[in-house]
């Protein structure tokens, strides 16, 4: 295995040395293989890719040196990163940090507050306690820092039911940013914690696949804080041990000013023994702090499938906008797609199975805000 630096040329032996060796802004190609190291803290713009075939990304001991992360980026340096055919997983921080001091969310890649684009493409993450985990909600972090994860997988990131902070690791945590795109990705089997959460100002969910399958998982989308965000073209699927009935929460947190949600061409399935008839597309709890109303949701053609409650808001009126959705039996449900995004298979070392990998290409997508008038409705809605 062998690391080239793209833009000077330089051929180092590990990932280590070419990350404290590159500069700003340098592309680090790394060859299909397991790198097993104590990776340096990422404090100048890189781009990490593996086109050929997976680069595996571990350290050698259960707990990241640095307490925090497998990939660190510390905050406030204005830092960009992109990683593109990574496997990254088992970051662990309970040794440094017991989780009665805050430990237990040691993240595959950590992207403090204050730095500049992260974008993950092509790269499965999973098993590890977070699978990303992005800044916090400050200044720094809503005025320009953005996320971008295109055709990837997340799967089993989280803790046991034994941890203490069991339920508040995620898959994916966006926990501060201007924007954040999710993107033709596959995320799933969630440990506990939401499949998806966001506080990002905006979020854009289009055009994937949310599965609980066998995890325990939450919510499948989480967007605590509001936001004007766009969630399309999804599946979204409460599994067979789903404890929580809402599949997208939006508010329960607190409410951005102007928050906003068009929620769309979605199709929700519901396979949770444990819900009866508790299971519910969107819980709406926002309360804008201007205006002391909802935030509109526009919640428009979407297909249930054994999902009783198409809404329920907290505080009202006014009320969601509702058109065009169709509620259906379980036993109409289509197939669950469990393939990878990503393409060409390479064998995985230490016998954990083989993945797949393609380069996807990102394809901007033009936001849509929902500009729809409220109009009323129960505080529950069936049907």
């Amino acid at each position: 295995m062998s690391v080239t630096d793209s833009t000077s040329g330089v051929v180092f032996a590990t990932l280590s040395e070419a990350i404290l060796g590159s500069s700003t802004g340098d592309v680090l190609r790394l060859s299909p293989g397991s790198y097993v190291e104590n990776f340096p803290n990422i404090t100048h713009s890189l781009s990490l890719i593996s086109p050929d075939g997976w680069a595996y990304l571990r350290n050698p001991q259960p707990d990241p040196p640095n307490t925090r992360a497998i990939l660190n980026v510390p905050g406030n340096l204005n830092v960009s990163l992109t990683v593109s055919g990574l496997d990254i997983s088992g970051a662990n921080n309970d040794i440094s940090h017991p989780a009665s001091i805050g430990g237990s969310n040691g993240a595959a890649i950590l992207f403090e507050s204050g730095n500049g684009a992260l974008v993950i493409q092509n790269s499965h993450i999973h098993h590890n306690q977070d699978g990303i985990l992005v800044g916090a909600v400050t200044s720094a972090s809503l005025n320009g820092m953005t996320v971008l994860v295109t055709g990837s997988e997340f799967d089993h990131n989280g803790l046991p039911a034994s941890n203490p902070r069991y339920g508040y690791d995620h898959n994916i945590y966006v926990n501060g940013a201007t924007s954040f795109t999710l993107t033709g990705s596959y995320i799933h089997d969630g440990l506990g914690g939401n499949e998806v959460k966001s506080r990002a100002l905006s979020s854009t969910i289009t055009n994937n696949r949310i599965f609980d399958l066998q995890g325990p998982a939450s919510y499948q989308i989480d967007l605590p804080n509001g936001g004007n965000n766009l969630v399309t073209g999804n599946i979204l699927e409460k599994g067979v041990n789903s404890p929580q009935g809402r599949f997208v929460s939006f508010g329960t947190e607190g409410t951005y000013a102007g928050s906003t949600l068009l929620l769309q061409d979605n199709i929700f399935i519901n396979h949770s023994t444990l819900l009866g008839n508790a299971a519910i597309a969107l819980y709406n709890a926002t309360l804008d702090p201007v205006t002391r109303q909802i935030a509109n949701a526009a919640i428009l053609n979407n297909t249930l499938y054994d999902v009783p409650q198409l809404y329920q808001d907290r505080y009202g009126p006014p009320y969601d906008t509702v058109s065009g959705n169709v509620q259906l039996a379980i036993g109409l449900a289509p197939a669950l797609d469990t393939t990878s995004p990503t393409g060409f298979p390479v064998p995985e070392p230490a016998g954990l199975g083989a993945l797949l990998l393609i380069g996807t290409v990102l394809a901007r997508r033009r936001r849509r805000r929902a500009a729809l008038p409220c109009r009323p409705a129960p505080a529950t809605r069936v049907g």
